[in-house]
């Protein structure tokens, strides 16, 4: 018998799925969900457990902090001539307009639906939808489980650049 497939079986591993793990710098057998998701790791976890990691790179940090000072200024500045890093501006956006909705809605220049547009039902804990965070008080009103949906047909139609039937379609 080969000895790899030993090691599996000690450590509790049944046609391909492991239970337990050796972290590669403490030694220990641990559960697998002490290690963190590596794609390209046979089997799709880092060979260090989470506590060794975080020491490992708290170790690098202190023997290298020119090194990483001068890298964050340099991320810094870079973001710093954008205006903010992408991610930081769409969700200044986002909360932007979910903010001037709602105060909307508190001083009565927008009334908001009893009904989910999508669906019909009646909710009294509707959503408001922005398709135009620019636009921030044209919205449309969904019960939680069609907004949910709505959000991830649009993320479908960005990762694969397919038109699901029914985004953007008022009911």
């Amino acid at each position: 018998m080969d000895h790899r497939n030993l090691r599996h079986q000690h450590q509790g591993c049944f046609f391909g799925e492991c239970s337990m793990k050796t972290c590669s710098v403490c030694k220990i057998l641990k559960p697998i969900d002490q290690f963190s998701a590596m794609k390209s790791a046979k089997d799709g976890k880092q060979y260090r457990c989470k506590e060794c990691h975080v020491e490992v790179n708290r170790a690098w940090s202190n023997r290298n902090k020119e090194k990483k000072k001068q890298y964050n200024r340099t991320q810094y500045l870079k973001y710093a001539e954008q205006g903010g890093r992408p991610s930081q501006k769409s969700s200044f956006e986002k909360r932007q307009a979910r903010k001037k909705i709602w105060d909307a809605v508190k001083r009565g220049d927008v009334h908001m639906s009893t009904a989910c547009e999508d669906c019909g039902r009646d909710n009294d804990k509707l959503q408001a939808h922005h398709c135009d965070y620019s636009k921030p008080l044209d919205v449309r009103w969904l019960c939680a489980p069609c907004h949910g949906l709505l959000h991830a047909k649009e993320r479908k139609q960005a990762k694969y650049g397919v038109t699901p039937e029914g985004i953007g379609e008022a009911a």
